[in-house]
């Protein structure tokens, strides 16, 4: 299994907007551990008319002209993949690569290639900070 390559994958149930019934899927992520080795990520592929947006990566290796979901981004387990269908060519792999960035946050969707800026994150504390603070704040020994 490689990245880039279709595979059909079972999926034998759903729930709320899951994808509901067996698809075809692009190979997006291919563990490095030995741990890992037995899920892959995929993003699922539909034949099915899609609007023109952006998340919707036409791809020409299945064996209908189909439109790689990437927004439909899962991990499953490898006994869930079925036969390979087909790959995906260096350019349609590349341009879900870019779409799965701006998905995940990695990406601002005007620059594909510039990385998102960072989200400012609150100063780290323990428990027993917060808990002290909190404490205080109750007991009216610091301003709110």
């Amino acid at each position: 299994m490689n990245r880039g390559e279709i595979y059909f994958v079972s999926i034998p149930y759903n729930t709320g907007h899951e994808i509901a019934k067996d698809h075809p899927a692009v190979i997006v992520g291919v563990p490095q551990s030995a741990y890992e080795k037995c899920v892959v990520q995929v993003v699922f592929c539909t034949a099915a008319e899609k609007p023109d947006l952006p998340e919707f990566i036409p791809i020409t290796g299945t064996a209908r002209p189909s439109v790689a979901m990437c927004r439909h981004v899962y991990t499953v387990d490898i006994s869930r993949l079925g036969y390979c269908i087909g790959h995906c060519t260096p350019d349609e792999l590349a341009a879900i690569d870019r779409e799965l960035a701006v998905t995940f946050g990695l990406a601002n969707p005007a620059e594909p290639n510039a990385a998102a800026e960072p989200v400012p994150q609150p100063p780290a504390m323990d428990y027993k900070t917060l808990y002290e603070d909190l404490l205080d704040r109750i007991l009216g020994r610091k301003g709110a």
